[in-house]
């Protein structure tokens, strides 16, 4: 009884101290951060050369990007994309095995690197896509095929920022496999006029700036009726 009736005496002293001092149980006396959320500031969309926006928008149409809402970007737009851009900027990189030369490998890492540079994000699955595309092992089947010609766009003017969201409308062009992929229309005047890019689409793209970058968080185009 004597031990008990110790503990509790010292265990009231100390509920006396804390309440004393009205800095025990605080951080030693230091003011505590608050979540990271509250802490966190809201970055702004910077002020960017429309040159250098044209050229990161081109990159991504001349993959043949598919169409996405602001915000509503999912795994197959993602995967399709990665392949597309691997095939077109680093063909090294897919492999054949055995006898069967029509078919190419690709790595579902090497997927996922591009879509962190495009979009900051991964795949939340690895899956086949269709029949064309088939996924196995941590690995992407793709037929050989030739080149569907070459898919561009401009971007014609900055449409409007709000916080850390920009969005600019496109222009979207199509040419033929010997054209270059210059996306400025001043540049064709010198081409024949058969060897012009065809506008055939207008539309917009969506950035968003995270962590000091920008990324494709939307895509849209209106085909021409005529």
């Amino acid at each position: 009884m004597k031990k008990i009736a110790k503990i509790l005496a010292v265990s009231a002293v100390g509920v006396l101290a804390s309440c004393s001092n009205p800095g025990a149980n605080q951080n030693n006396g230091t003011e505590q951060s608050l979540p990271q959320e509250q802490n966190a500031k809201a970055e702004e969309f910077p002020d960017v050369d429309i040159k250098e926006i044209n050229s990161y928008l081109n990159e991504i149409a001349m993959a043949r990007i598919q169409d996405f809402e602001p915000g509503k970007l999912d795994d197959k737009v993602m995967i399709d994309f990665a392949i597309s851009y691997l095939w077109q900027n680093s063909f090294k990189l897919f492999t054949t095995k055995g006898d069967n030369g029509g078919d190419m490998y690709i790595s579902d890492k090497e997927i996922e690197k591009v879509t962190m540079k495009f979009f900051d994000a991964k795949p939340s699955k690895h899956q086949s896509l269709d029949d064309y595309i088939m996924y196995e092992n941590g690995e992407y089947k793709i037929p050989a095929a030739d080149g569907e010609g070459v898919a561009l766009c401009h971007v014609e003017k900055l449409i409007g920022k709000q916080g850390s969201t920009a969005e600019y409308a496109l222009k979207f062009y199509s040419a033929g496999n010997g054209f270059d992929g210059e996306s400025d229309p001043s540049t064709w005047e010198t081409l024949e006029e058969d060897e012009r890019p065809e506008h055939y689409a207008d539309g917009k793209a969506t950035l968003v700036y995270k962590n000091g970058k920008y990324y494709l968080s939307g895509w849209q185009k209106t085909l021409n009726e005529d």
